[in-house]
């Protein structure tokens, strides 16, 4: 048994005929491709990915995040942020204050129409009343009339009788020149 251990654990025959691909591994062979190992930040090798290419640019670049341009930068905009900031609570102040303006003029509004609606209601009401004393005053005038065109006619029958009378007692007091 110490036999069959020992060739179990020996080392492959270095000869080309036991390996087992079928492959010539020769580096002159037309169909071998060279073989690309890229390392990671660990020094590994491992898969070409975009990733890991865009890490390794800019690994391999000697940018430093604190350089001065950067600083300028992000000054250049942090400065362009409070101003935006700035004008942002301009802009809501000065909304504020024409929404302000629009109530105080919607406020003024109702209350001229509120007033003019009252000021209609009560000039309504007056000429209405003094449609009706005028009217009434009108019935009362031409009952007046009526009365008195009665009492003309009556006096005007009366005269004509007593004139008629008067004229028919000149008549016969009155000598006859008639021969």
């Amino acid at each position: 048994m110490k036999g069959t251990q020992q060739a179990s654990t020996s080392p492959p025959p270095s000869s080309p005929s036991q390996k087992h691909h079928k492959r010539s591994h020769s580096p002159n062979s037309p169909n071998k491709r060279p073989r690309i190992e890229n390392s990671d930040s660990n020094g590994l090798p491992g898969s070409l990915t975009p990733n890991k290419t865009s890490l390794l640019t800019t690994e391999k670049s000697p940018v430093d995040p604190n350089s001065s341009e950067h600083i300028i930068a992000i000054n250049r905009l942090q400065e362009q942020l409070d101003n935006m900031k700035k004008q942002l609570s301009m802009k809501d102040q000065q909304l504020l204050e024409k929404d302000k303006k629009i109530t105080e003029i919607k406020a003024a509004q109702y209350e001229s129409e509120k007033s003019f609606r009252t000021k209609l209601t009560d000039l309504s009401k007056k000429s209405s009343e003094t449609i009706e004393t005028l009217q009434s005053k009108n019935r009362d005038l031409e009952k007046k009339n009526r009365d008195l065109t009665k009492q003309v006619q009556t006096l005007s029958k009366g005269k004509k009788a007593s004139i008629l009378a008067q004229s028919n007692n000149s008549n016969t007091n009155s000598p006859n020149i008639s021969s």
